[in-house]
């Protein structure tokens, strides 16, 4: 036990006495330890070390900080722990020899099994087994060591060294002397000393940024820290169903996964609505027919893989958005074979349909299946094909619609200029 009691032990009065009797009921013993308090006029002991461990097991020190107006205490615990090793993380790393490799590896293929593949399905199996083996050998998985958090070094700087020492000198003997000019001159050696902390910290978070490859990360890993937010781990869901808690890992996913895929068609029938036919529905006579898509081109496909953000987590194919950036040259051509043979068979491909779903908890008890939410990573490539589909056939159609006039006048909803 450690702290400011108010109690000083180099007194041998009624109150210390009360104390000490207190604390060996619980078979607690107070340590000794020098004053803690010090003025001109007065030296006390009136902060606390207290344990109910052998007393030789302990190692109390007193130093200065300046922080306040007592002195700190450090008690250092004389025991052995066991080993406690935290398990390594297989993590695969994309470091930037690991990615020149794998662009020159992709540049190297002729995707000849992507464009010779007779329908859409077979052409991206066969783009994803051939990237997924380059990945894997350019950038393979490594068991990775838990490492210590980089702690920003900014105390341990020979100017700010001495600017703290002049400080503790300047209040030591401010304390001896009680003098009011001693007191101005400790004031202006602590403002020196704390400008110069603040310049440092300063100093090593723009340092720490700049260094960092993920710098929106590093950004928000400075303010949470200056928040005093830790991030914590997510406790293992479990689930309470027909009276019975689950806690298998397997049973809580697959009765999440059923949960979701019915939660629309659930919210649909609560809801109550009913679509009716419009009794006399708008007829309007067209020959102008749009009877198939012009193909996008690896031009129109770079510029919208460059429009996606660099992030780094990724969907089942683990293949993240930043890596598809950094070799969308690499890449484009088999992506774009991919996708105009999707428009060619107007079909999307399967693989491409299934994604990585975590379930997010909002509120109320958490074994409760209905307050989570799923958190979908689909694969990046389906939001390139997504993509292309908004920004290019969507243009084509409205380009269609107004080049032979077939929009009314009245329409002003997702029209340009409107």
């Amino acid at each position: 036990i450690m702290g400011d009691i108010n109690v000083d032990i180099l007194k041998t009065d009624t109150n210390t006495a009360k104390l000490n009797e207190t604390l060996a009921n619980f078979d607690i013993e107070r340590l000794s330890i020098p004053p803690t308090r010090v003025t001109n006029t007065t030296s006390t002991s009136i902060d606390c070390v207290c344990a109910n461990h052998y007393t030789k097991d302990l190692d109390v020190e007193v130093i200065h900080t300046g922080i306040s107006d007592h002195k700190a205490q450090i008690c250092n615990l004389k025991i052995s722990l066991p080993n406690s090793t935290q398990p390594g993380q297989i993590i695969r790393h994309f470091r930037e020899e690991n990615i020149y490799h794998l662009k020159y590896l992709l540049a190297e293929n002729n995707w000849l099994k992507v464009h010779n593949a007779i329908n859409v399905d077979q052409a991206y199996e066969n783009f994803s087994k051939s990237l997924t083996a380059t990945i894997e050998m350019a950038c393979p998985k490594k068991k990775r060591r838990p490492r210590k958090k980089k702690i920003l070094d900014m105390y341990d700087n020979k100017d700010a060294l001495l600017l703290k020492q002049a400080y503790l000198q300047a209040l030591s003997k401010f304390e001896l002397t009680g003098d009011i000019e001693d007191k101005a001159i400790c004031t202006d050696a602590k403002k020196r000393y704390d400008l110069k902390l603040k310049s440092l910290r300063k100093q090593a978070t723009v340092e720490y940024i700049e260094k960092s490859v993920n710098k929106p990360k590093a950004m928000w890993d400075t303010i949470n820290k200056e928040r005093k937010k830790q991030g914590q781990r997510e406790p293992q869901i479990q689930l309470k169903v027909d009276g019975k808690l689950l806690d298998e890992p397997l049973e809580v996913a697959e009765q999440l996964n059923n949960y979701f895929i019915k939660a629309a068609d659930e919210a649909l029938k609560k809801s109550d609505v009913t679509r009716t036919a419009r009794a006399n529905p708008i007829t309007f006579t067209c020959d102008k027919y749009l009877s198939e898509l012009s193909f996008t081109n690896s031009e129109e496909l770079s510029k919208i893989i460059q429009t996606f953000k660099p992030k780094w987590p990724a969907g089942l194919d683990e293949v993240p958005s930043q890596l598809v950036k950094i070799c969308f040259k690499e890449l484009v051509t088999p992506l774009t074979r991919i996708i105009n043979r999707s428009f060619q068979e107007g079909q999307f491909p399967s693989a491409l349909k299934c994604a990585k779903v975590y379930p997010k908890y909002k509120k109320g008890s958490a074994t409760d299946l209905t307050n989570y939410r799923p958190i979908s990573l689909v694969s990046t490539f389906s939001k390139v094909i997504e993509k292309v589909i908004e920004k290019v056939v969507l243009a084509r159609l409205m380009d269609h619609l107004e080049a032979n006039s077939l929009l009314t006048e009245k329409q002003h909803g997702f029209c340009k200029g409107e």
